[in-house]
C-alpha cells in the first residue's frame, strides 16, 4: 500500500502544537504520541490524539493519492520541528508518503532537497475503523444537553479566561486539589495553603453547580483561545468537556472525571475570616515590599513564612531564618508606613501565597489586609479578588 499526501496546510497544526503536551496521555508507546490518519472515504487527512482521558482531532487540508485508508503513530514534535525549519512558502513543497508492505512500513517527508524519515508505527487495517469512528465522534457528533456552554470570541469571555488563568496560578500538582471550581458568579481554587476567589464581571449561564474543571483542561482552553478567535466550550452532564475551534478544524473530547477540589462553603470562610481590615495598601507599594524579601529565602524551603506585626505608625514585615549551624540566624525586617486599624496584632503568613495574590492584581488595585490574633487565616482582598491564606503552625 502506498499513500501520498501533498499540498498540506500545516498552519493549524503548528498553532496547536504547544497544546499537544496537555492533551496527550501520560503513558505513551515510546515517544509516539499521536496519529496521522489518511481517510480515503472522506478524502481527508486527520491529526489525532487518543488516550484514556482525551480524544482530539484536527482536519488538515491536503491532497491525497492512494487506493485505501491508512494510519501511523508518530511523535508530533518531529513533524513540527521539520515544518518550522522552513518558511511558509517552502512548507508548501513538502510531500508525505507512507508505504506499507507486509510488516514493514516507511514514513517519508520529501521536498526542498530534503528527505526525512521518522520513527513511527503503522496501524493495522483492523484498527482503522476505530480511528474513523473516533473522528466522527469528536469532530462531527453533536453534544448532550450541557450544564454550561460558552462561545469565546474576540470580544466575549475575556474576563472568564483571565479569571481562570489567575485561579490556575493557585493550583499546584497536588492530585487531591487539581481543579478550579466554577460558580455562576465566581471561580475558586483551594488547597491546604490558601483559598483564592475570583469574582466574575457577568454571571455564567450555569444550569447547576458548582462544576470542577481539571487544571489540564483549563490550560488547554486558555491556550486554544490564544490561537484562534472563536472557541466553543461545553461542559456536559457526564463530566465530559468538549472544545471546538472551527477555524482550526479542531475538536477535543476531554474526560474531566479526575478533577478534584473541595471548595469551602461561605460558612467555612466566615469562620476563619478576620473582621477588620487593618490597612489598605496600593498594589505597587505592596509588590515592591514583597519583592524585597524574595532573595532572602532559601530555594530549599517549601513553605516560606513571613511574620507581620502592627505598630502605631505601620506594619513590620519580618523574615526570620534559623540559618546554618555555626553561622547564626538571619533577621530581615522592613516597615510599611501606613494607617493601621485595630490593636496590637502579630501573626505569620505564607509568603508565596501573599506574593502570588498581589502579582495577579491590576496596577491600579488596592489591597485590603485583614488579620487578627484569633482567626486562622490572613485575608487579602481587592476589587474582584480575594485570598484566604492559612497561618502556618507555630
Amino acid at each position: 500500500m502506498k499513500l501520498t499526501v501533498s499540498n498540506i496546510d500545516f498552519s493549524s497544526l503548528l498553532k496547536i502544537d504547544p497544546i499537544v503536551n496537555n492533551l496527550q496521555p501520560d503513558i505513551k508507546l515510546a515517544e509516539l504520541n499521536s496519529y496521522l490518519f489518511f481517510d480515503k472515504g472522506k478524502e481527508k487527512l486527520f491529526f489525532l490524539i487518543r488516550g484514556p482521558l482525551t480524544a482530539s482531532c484536527m482536519e488538515i487540508s491536503a491532497t491525497l493519492e492512494g487506493d485505501t485508508s491508512g494510519a501511523v503513530m508518530v511523535f508530533s514534535g518531529n513533524i513540527t520541528h521539520l515544518i518550522n525549519s522552513y518558511t511558509d512558502e517552502l512548507q508548501k513543497n513538502i510531500t508525505l508518503t507512507i508505504t506499507i508492505i507486509g510488516d514493514k512500513s516507511t514514513l517519508t517527508f520529501t521536498g526542498n532537497n530534503d528527505k526525512v524519515q521518522f520513527p513511527h508505527l503503522s496501524v493495522g487495517e483492523a484498527n482503522l475503523k476505530e480511528l474513523e469512528d473516533l473522528v466522527d465522534r469528536v469532530l462531527y457528533s453533536g453534544v448532550e444537553p450541557p450544564i454550561l456552554d460558552y462561545t469565546f470570541t474576540k470580544d466575549t469571555g475575556v474576563n472568564f479566561l483571565e479569571a481562570l488563568s489567575s485561579c490556575l496560578s493557585f493550583v499546584d500538582n497536588d492530585l487531591r486539589n487539581n481543579a478550579v471550581a466554577i460558580y455562576q458568579d465566581k471561580l475558586i481554587a483551594s488547597d491546604s495553603r490558601h483559598v483564592y476567589i475570583q469574582k466574575l464581571i457577568s454571571n455564567l449561564n450555569l444550569i447547576e453547580g458548582p462544576i470542577f474543571l481539571h487544571r489540564k483542561i483549563a490550560t488547554v482552553l486558555i491556550d486554544l483561545k490564544s490561537k484562534t478567535d472563536n472557541v466553543y466550550f461545553v461542559y456536559c452532564a457526564d463530566n465530559m468537556v468538549i472544545l471546538k475551534a472551527p477555524t482550526l478544524k479542531f475538536s477535543a473530547l476531554l474526560n474531566n472525571k479526575m478533577a478534584r477540589i473541595a471548595p469551602p462553603s461561605e460558612d467555612d470562610l466566615a469562620s476563619i475570616r478576620p473582621v477588620t481590615a487593618i490597612a489598605d495598601i496600593p498594589k505597587a507599594i505592596f509588590s515592591d515590599l514583597l519583592n524585597f524579601f524574595v532573595g532572602f529565602y532559601s530555594n530549599k524551603i517549601n513553605y516560606k513564612v513571613l511574620s507581620l506585626k502592627t505598630q502605631s505608625d505601620g506594619i513590620n514585615f519580618i523574615l526570620k531564618n534559623s540559618g546554618v549551624i555555626g553561622y547564626n540566624s538571619s533577621h530581615v525586617e522592613r516597615k510599611l508606613l501606613t494607617v493601621v486599624n485595630g490593636g496590637d496584632i502579630a501573626c505569620s503568613v505564607l509568603f508565596d501565597s501573599m506574593r502570588l495574590f498581589v502579582k495577579e492584581l491590576s496596577k491600579e488595585d488596592t489591597v485590603s489586609l485583614f488579620m487578627d490574633n484569633e482567626h486562622k487565616a490572613v485575608v487579602l482582598s481587592s476589587n474582584r479578588q480575594e485570598v484566604y491564606i492559612a497561618k502556618p503552625p507555630k
